[in-house]
């Protein structure tokens, strides 16, 4: 083969892997999104976080863990652009172990209604944000 093919070969293959997505950039648009949870003022020692799409674009929601008042759903698990419904939870931990023949209740909701099955809270994913939303959020009655 000669230098010349040599070398269109070698172009012809940087542009595939550039156009491919191969350095790093995500086919599906999804970003990285990270915050901070608070409960009355306290960080969240525990609980989830998710996502769910709004804006009618039919995409898949996500969500994680948060711990020590913080969360970060990585890039490859992260959102696309959009606009998300938000709905944080953090049942009590409990000791109950089942038995035969007895139920176990399910554990309390240590955050209110208004921040779950009833949330209102929201978040507009962007490409050019930095995609960090911190929630604060307050006992009922505070």
């Amino acid at each position: 083969m000669c230098a010349f093919h040599r070398v269109r070969l070698a172009w012809l293959l940087a542009a595939c892997l550039i156009f491919s997505g191969c350095f790093g950039a995500d086919p599906a648009g999804r970003r990285q999104i990270s915050g901070k949870v608070t409960l009355d003022g306290v960080p969240l020692d525990s609980g989830s976080i998710h996502f769910e799409p709004l804006d009618g674009a039919g995409g898949h929601g996500s969500g994680c863990v948060i711990a020590g008042g913080k969360y970060i759903l990585p890039a490859t698990h992260g959102l696309p652009d959009g606009h998300y419904r938000v709905s944080i939870s953090a049942p009590e931990a409990t000791n109950q172990e089942p038995s035969m023949g007895a139920e176990v209740p399910p554990p309390v909701e240590r955050i209110p209604e208004q921040y779950n099955v009833r949330t209102q809270l929201t978040a507009q994913v962007t490409r050019d944000g930095s995609n960090t939303f911190d929630f604060e959020l307050k006992s009922v009655g505070q």
